[in-house]
């Protein structure tokens, strides 16, 4: 059998039905992901980002917003076709996710303690309670927690948000997933705490090959954490490239203007306006609207993506 995928999502197209109507959101979204790689998925918030997350964890709010077609396959095997409970054996085992809001995905009257034990409860796990115990143990540790009697004994609300957020990460590692998805996690923590946790990550990456899934609007922070890159524009995948290839240059015009807002010494960021008069066409690039590089065939046709494997674009101005 040839090798496959850990993750792979092919033609994905995600919509919104309401009132008769379907809104599309992410649009023919392809990706592949092995174990062990890391792939950063950025764009500006409302371009698909988390609901690609949601997508890939069957946790899409249906039916108001649902997989309209494409496949989402793990290991070859597609997710849509599992029934809820064979889902929920792949969730937290094979397949983790973190959350941005920490506060909010735990429970504020449960000890953490509690809260860890929960996980091998909810997957029927058999080990005695001493393995558990050791388990939970090894986890925080991992995460960056080494004083895990009292993070044990801890409510939620008694911790800070980046001891809170190791704990949503202890709790996805605790067992053993293959792929972990990380949607926004360091938001909320100040530059001190995001590298300690991208340095965390990238170490467990190396421990147990773990594939990340990892999901942000900072592309400096993509950067530090990620073997590549995708770039989501309203639902549509404009570039996908290897991280140092996309960092040194940028071809999607979209992309530059992110570059171009990344903080930088004696340069205020500035992000690109709409022209005057121009307005977004179902059918063309959505990034028509404001691009300084706009030909008239990008008003009327989506460009497909195109290119070698390690730099592909999405854009009619952008040649080859």
């Amino acid at each position: 059998m040839p090798d496959v995928p850990l993750l792979e999502l092919k033609n994905l197209r995600i919509a919104r039905s309401r009132g008769g109507s379907v809104e599309p959101l992410v649009r023919n979204l392809s990706l592949s992901l092995d174990r062990g790689q890391s792939l950063g998925l950025v764009g500006e918030s409302g371009s698909g980002k988390s609901l690609t997350a949601l997508a890939v964890m069957n946790l899409l709010p249906e039916p108001e917003v649902s997989i309209a077609e494409g496949e989402v396959r793990f290991q070859g095997q597609n997710l849509q076709t599992l029934d809820a409970r064979s889902m929920n054996e792949l969730r937290g085992s094979r397949l983790a996710i973190i959350v941005q809001d920490a506060l909010a995905a735990l429970n504020p009257v449960k000890r953490i303690q509690v809260q860890l034990e929960e996980v091998f409860r909810f997957h029927r796990r058999e080990e005695a309670a001493d393995a558990r115990r050791e388990l939970i143990h090894k986890a925080l540790k991992k995460a960056g927690l080494p004083d895990t009697d009292h993070i044990l004994r801890s409510y939620p609300h008694e911790l800070s948000g980046g001891m809170r957020q190791r704990v949503l990460l202890a709790m996805a590692l605790l067992l053993g997933p293959d792929l972990l998805i990380a949607d926004e996690p360091t938001t909320a923590l100040d530059v001190t705490l995001q590298a300690r946790w991208v340095e965390q990550v990238k170490e467990l990456q190396r421990e147990q090959k773990l594939a990340l899934l990892f999901i942000s609007h900072d592309l400096a922070l993509v950067a530090e954490l990620c073997d590549e890159v995708a770039v989501l524009y309203r639902g549509h995948l404009v570039e996908q490239a290897r991280t140092e290839i996309l960092m040194d240059a940028p071809r999607h015009p979209y992309t530059k203007a992110m570059m171009q807002a990344l903080p930088r010494a004696g340069r205020m960021p500035h992000a690109p306006e709409r022209r005057a008069g121009e307005s977004e066409n179902q059918d063309g690039c959505p990034y028509a609207p404001f691009c300084p590089l706009v030909q008239d065939v990008c008003r009327r046709i989506m460009p497909e993506l195109q290119g070698p494997p390690q730099h592909r674009v999405a854009c009619h101005a952008v040649k080859d």
